[in-house]
Parts: C-alpha cells; sequence; structure tokens
C-alpha cells in the first residue's frame, strides 16, 4: 500500500512507501535547516538503509541491464542513490531560497555561488563516475564523508570555532529580537533584513543588525562543488 517503483530491472521491481518517503524528505530538510551538511548524510542512510536500495545495489552486481549508459544493474542502482540525494538537496536549497529572502537574510551573490558550484560538481560526478561506482564502494566513500563531516560538527563546538562565529551568532539572535517585536506589534511588514549589500569580482560585503561581514565569492563555488 503506497508503495511506488523506484527501479525496475528486467521485471524486478524495487519499491518504495511514498508515505515514509515523504516524511524522511521532511526530516532531512529539517536536519539541513538545523544542522546544515548532515542532512546530505540522512538522505543518503534513508537511500541506502531506511529503503533498502544499498542492499538491492549489491544484490544486484554483476547482472547485465540494458539501459541507456549502464551495463550492471548494481552500478545503475547506486547512481540513482546519489541522484536521490541530490534531488533532496534540491528541493532543501530551493525551500531555503526562498525563506531566506521572505526573511531578507538572502546574501544572494553567495547563494548564486554555491548553487554554481553544486551544479558543476554534480555535472562532473556525472561525467566522471556516472554508471562507474559500485555500491560497496560508493559505501565507503559515504562512510568517509561521514566522519569527515561529523568531525567538522565536533569542531565546531570548540571555543576557537565559537568565537569565529560569535558576530554572526550576535546579529542573528538581534535579527530574531526584532522578528518578535514586530510580530507582536503587527509591523513584520517593517522588517528589515540585509543592508549596503556591495558585490565586487572578488568579495560580497554587507550588513546584518550591526556586524559588518565580507565574504569571498569563491568560497561558497568551492563548498557547492
Amino acid at each position: 500500500m503506497l508503495d511506488v517503483v523506484w527501479a525496475d530491472i528486467d521485471g524486478t521491481q524495487i519499491t518504495v512507501n511514498a508515505l515514509v518517503y515523504l516524511l524522511w524528505f521532511i526530516w532531512v530538510g529539517w536536519i539541513f535547516s538545523t544542522v546544515g551538511a548532515f542532512g546530505g548524510i540522512m538522505a543518503g542512510v534513508g537511500h541506502l538503509s531506511v529503503f533498502g536500495i544499498g542492499d538491492w545495489a549489491a544484490k544486484m552486481k554483476g547482472v547485465k541491464v540494458n539501459i541507456p549508459g549502464y551495463t550492471d544493474a548494481g552500478k545503475y542502482l547506486t547512481d540513482t542513490i546519489r541522484f536521490g540525494n541530490s534531488v533532496q538537496t534540491w528541493f532543501n536549497a530551493i525551500a531555503s531560497t526562498i525563506n531566506w529572502q521572505m526573511q531578507k537574510r538572502l546574501v544572494w551573490p553567495a547563494g548564486i555561488s554555491l548553487g554554481i558550484g553544486g551544479v558543476l560538481g554534480a555535472q562532473v560526478g556525472v561525467w566522471v563516475t556516472g554508471g562507474q561506482v559500485a555500491a560497496a564502494v560508493y559505501m565507503g566513500i559515504f562512510g568517509l564523508a561521514t566522519y569527515l563531516i561529523a568531525g567538522y560538527m565536533i569542531y565546531q563546538l570548540t571555543p576557537r570555532a565559537k568565537r569565529s562565529k560569535k558576530a554572526g551568532k550576535e546579529a542573528a539572535q538581534r535579527f530574531q529580537q526584532k522578528v518578535k517585536e514586530l510580530r507582536e506589534q503587527g509591523k513584520l511588514h517593517e522588517l528589515e533584513g540585509i543592508r549596503n549589500l556591495k558585490v565586487s569580482l572578488t568579495a560580497t560585503t554587507f550588513d546584518f543588525y550591526g556586524e559588518s561581514f565580507k565574504l569571498s565569492n569563491y568560497s561558497p563555488l568551492i563548498v557547492g562543488f
């Protein structure tokens, strides 16, 4: 019931529960909005483990298929997992962009740079590894990425990392306080967000609730890639 076909390989149908998938989509979006990059890990966990597509990819390793660009069913399923992860990331990016724009907190040069990096990275990944990665290899890379992101998250708890984000955190707190005040007064439309946005070839500067920030235009591109 509510099962939909994820892939049909020579009559073998691999299905996922549509309702569970939707709920997992929401869960991943919440993780993205609160923890950031770990949302991508949760998307992968869903496809690999929760929905069992990783097991199917391992089972069908070496099974011949007649799908454009593919001869191995296991590698084809591995690529569907990668695509599924990307789709969840794209949906989250679209929703977050709309939300941040409505809150007047969107630094559009950084967003565009990050988006271009993500698209280029995904396309290069297809060109270089499309149809070439076995399930076991992908799971190994996925596991390594999980450890790296976990290490980064642990680093963010250190005093040094907290100091580097102090200005941004304080500005965000002032912003949230202003939102609360204006909402209580029924004047939320008067909310001010990013101010004095200036864009050059290499950097973007702006003011946000008492703090000035400078961002490299290339860093988001590299991160997205």
